[in-house]
């Protein structure tokens, strides 16, 4: 993850996790699952909040 933009985060798979690591014992693979389910959560609400910032600066801008 480390470099690239959010754009290219996004797409990151569990399969790209996976190979990342060369594998994981079968009891873990549920992991890279839960990895990219929370960087997909934490990319999104990094962009909401962007965009509310982003709202509050234009209103406070046109008084």
């Amino acid at each position: 993850i480390k470099g690239k933009t959010l754009e290219e985060a996004k797409k990151i798979t569990e399969q790209d996790i996976l190979r990342e690591l060369g594998g994981l014992p079968e009891s873990k693979l549920d992991c890279p699952k839960l990895a990219v389910t929370t960087l997909r959560k934490t990319i999104a609400k990094y962009n909401e909040r962007r965009q509310s910032y982003a709202q509050v600066s234009l209103t406070i801008r046109k008084h």
